[in-house]
């Protein structure tokens, strides 16, 4: 492919990657017995959805697993749905607390290995290798995971996305992750939509944003904010959503 393409087609998956995750488009049916049960408990969180006064996207929180009953607890926390509902986020990423609300893993970990795939072909030209130290949001069985991302080498250049990330070896980090739509990907490439080839797999995650942690143990680019700050409030957040019984809630 030619590369003024893949670096169109990898800007654009890293700034959906850093604003809506590319996760399942709707509730999986396999959360469920039926489709039709599927069907009425997505129905059942719109209309507690609108009795709560959400109009502008309750279905993109419902994909997300955002419950909107929780409002009031989630302000407490920091978060305000409702702002977020009424408006859209065009350039950067969210806050720390913010972007807690579309992840489904939240880990401190360290970067132990890089591997580039230098393919013209493929979307994703890095994998890193992470050490997970803790896990702040979701559950993960495995010490170490794979995260993969759009830049990196391609040919005889390296691709840079700004919205992408670049790791270093040793580096502390906080990663907010979710897994790839590997079913959006066949369906684009099946559709035309794309030319390069998705080579994510189910055991890759991909990262929505990342907060570099500093020997002192404060996180870079905010001035004073301790990573225990930070871990509190995505567990407070974390504890309100409990994502994990999302689909067993009746709304």
């Amino acid at each position: 492919m030619r590369p003024q393409t893949c670096l169109l087609l990898a800007a654009c998956l890293a700034a959906a990657a850093s604003k809506m995750p590319l996760r399942a488009q709707t509730a999986p049916v396999g959360a469920f017995r039926t489709e039709a049960e599927a069907a009425r408990h997505q129905a059942g969180f719109l209309a507690a959805a609108q009795k709560q006064g959400y109009t502008s996207r309750p279905t993109f929180f419902y994909r997300n697993r955002l419950d909107v009953t929780k409002t009031q607890a989630l302000r407490r926390e920091g978060v305000d749905l409702l702002q977020m509902d009424r408006r859209i986020l065009i350039d950067g990423s969210y806050g720390y607390r913010e972007q807690t609300l579309f992840a489904d893993w939240v880990v401190r970990g360290i970067v132990l290995e890089e591997t580039g795939d230098s393919s013209r072909r493929v979307c994703f030209h890095t994998t890193y290798k992470i050490k997970v130290m803790e896990v702040w949001q979701g559950q993960l069985s495995s010490a170490t995971i794979s995260v993969k991302t759009a830049n990196g080498p391609v040919g005889s250049f390296r691709l840079h996305v700004a919205e992408s990330p670049d790791f270093h070896l040793g580096q502390e980090v906080v990663l907010y992750l979710n897994r790839f739509d590997l079913a959006g990907f066949a369906e684009a490439e099946k559709q035309g939509f794309t030319t390069c080839a998705s080579n994510a797999t189910p055991e890759d995650f991909q990262v929505s944003k990342v907060l570099q942690v500093q020997p002192n143990g404060y996180v870079a680019g905010d001035a004073g904010l301790p990573v225990a700050k930070v871990r509190a409030a995505v567990q407070a957040i974390s504890a309100v959503l409990d994502k994990e019984h999302f689909y067993q809630k009746a709304f």
